[in-house]
């Protein structure tokens, strides 16, 4: 079934995205993550947001680092990413392990 028309918007960074909020022009949206979750309900017709943001072009969002004894994860790391981080494997080899058991190669 195809979808709905819908605007798409994909902001390069933070202020971007809180510019795009900020400016009302949505009349309601939808964020989406890696897309498949927020596609198949909108080709089911469960969802039908006149916007989509989309969130994959925010680098702040995929950020994975060390700050002192702290590990900052951002929103937008990917499963791999943390099956595969060495900083992950070392420190939360658990997280690691289960990362890479979720899903097939492709969704991770």
């Amino acid at each position: 079934m195809p979808l709905k028309p819908f605007d798409y918007q994909r902001p390069r960074s933070l202020p971007d995205l809180f510019e795009i909020l900020d400016a009302g022009k949505t009349g309601g949206f939808a964020l989406m993550g890696g897309g498949t979750g927020i596609l198949v309900k909108m080709r089911q017709r469960l969802l039908s947001p006149p916007t989509v943001i989309s969130l994959g072009g925010m680098p702040e969002l995929t950020e994975l680092d060390q700050r002192g004894s702290d590990v900052f994860i951002g929103a937008g790391v990917t499963l791999s990413g943390l099956e595969n981080s060495a900083l992950i494997l070392r420190h939360f080899p658990a997280l690691a392990r289960a990362a890479g058991s979720v899903g097939s190669p492709q969704l991770r």
